[in-house]
């Protein structure tokens, strides 16, 4: 039998207020409050999602761009897109129990999956390592994970944040925003 779960932006998302990765602890906590926060690049485009409390105990002038490294992987993912095929996508692997799935809309965030709604369909669905794309109806819908440089040298952290829609076959080059050595982008 199979279960129809709809569409991502069906499930039950909390709000989430945005703020730009330049910003600081103290920005995201003010527009924030106790809420879920998305952090976004310099185009608006979300790439990490904190929940609430994630910035409980860090200086209040830290710039976001360096929380980052410490937040829980997070997807990227239209609200069309059909459960189904994110529950079987690699992104589920990838996830943590605090992870959030950033749901957009025509170039808006528009809430966040998560939480005890989010890991037990994630738990239960049973779809997970069956993914197939013999079946693309319409617009092709694709989760991105968002995932962060893990490169340290001299105890400088690489700055550069990528999403991928699929999980890298071989190394990839970093962007090495930070200027370190030339390195492969480590997972």
């Amino acid at each position: 039998m199979t279960v129809d779960w709809g569409e991502v932006g069906d499930r039950p998302l909390a709000e989430a207020a945005t703020v730009a990765s330049s910003g600081t602890v103290h920005d995201a906590v003010g527009r924030a409050g106790t809420g879920w926060v998305v952090i976004t690049d310099g185009t608006g485009s979300p790439l990490a999602a904190a929940a609430p409390g994630a910035f409980a105990g860090q200086p209040a002038d830290r710039p976001l761009a360096e929380s980052i490294h410490e937040l829980p992987p997070t997807v990227i993912v239209p609200s069309g897109t059909r459960m189904r095929d994110l529950l079987r996508s690699w992104v589920i692997d990838e996830i943590e129990p605090d992870s959030g799935f950033v749901v957009v809309a025509g170039g808006e965030v528009v809430g966040v999956w998560a939480g005890a709604d989010m890991r037990h369909t994630v738990a239960v669905s049973g779809e997970r390592g069956a993914f197939t794309d013999a079946e693309l109806p319409g617009e092709i819908k694709i989760p991105l994970l968002t995932h962060v440089c893990g490169y340290v040298e001299g105890g400088a952290r690489c700055s550069s944040i990528q999403l991928f829609p699929e999980p890298p076959a071989q190394p990839v080059r970093c962007a090495n925003p930070a200027g370190l050595s030339p390195h492969a982008f480590a997972w």
